[in-house]
């Protein structure tokens, strides 16, 4: 099945990618599931990798572009974003992981864009596809309630997909700390054995 939203991605950064994915579907249902390329669900064992990119990418109305200082220097992303942009797919720019919507390169600072990390942004995220799509958008009771810590079992499900985000970026963001503390302890490492005398 195609999808009609397209997030592209660098897949160093997977985990953030699927987490967007997994957050997307829950808020906005079945009929909003993104294409992610690395879900095997949703690419068969036998298919032509990049033929079912390029057929999704020409089904695809809107375009969640992972943004954070890395992935910006990629081609590939690059190379996405421009067929995105060919297409005029809306292109919605998510940064993350030190890269925000204040610090976009050219040409993604001329489109609107948001920070992952922001709640208000996440529920601007989904609000912004659903309009895209023509879907039904959040409610602004279902907003009013978004950041709610009350029990009203209305709202049950938008909190815990808010909640199952901030979780899943929380675990994330935490290995990528871990993972920046063992590479800055590799780099020290290997600079003592370099200035050691033999």
């Amino acid at each position: 099945m195609m999808s009609q939203i397209f997030i592209s991605f660098i897949h160093e950064e997977e985990e953030y990618a699927a987490a967007v994915k997994r957050f997307i579907g829950k808020v906005l249902g079945k009929a909003a599931e993104p294409f992610l390329a690395s879900d095997k669900a949703q690419i068969p064992a036998g298919e032509i990798w990049l033929d079912r990119i390029k057929e999704q990418l020409r089904q695809a109305q809107v375009m969640v572009l992972m943004l954070s200082p890395r992935s910006v220097k990629k081609a590939w992303v690059n190379f996405e974003a421009g067929a995105a942009w060919i297409r005029e797919i809306k292109v919605i720019p998510v940064c993350f992981n030190g890269m925000t919507k204040n610090k976009l390169p050219k040409p993604y600072s001329s489109y609107q864009g948001l920070n992952l990390f922001e709640a208000e942004d996440q529920f601007y995220l989904v609000s912004s596809i659903a309009a895209h799509l023509g879907m039904l958008p959040p409610t602004a009771a279902w907003h009013d309630n978004w950041f709610d810590t009350g029990k009203n079992l209305e709202f049950t499900s938008a909190r815990s997909a808010y909640q199952f985000l901030q979780s899943d970026l929380e675990v994330i963001s935490n290995v990528a700390k871990m993972m920046a503390i063992d590479n800055e302890h590799q780099r020290r490492d290997k600079a003592r054995t370099l200035k050691t005398p033999s």
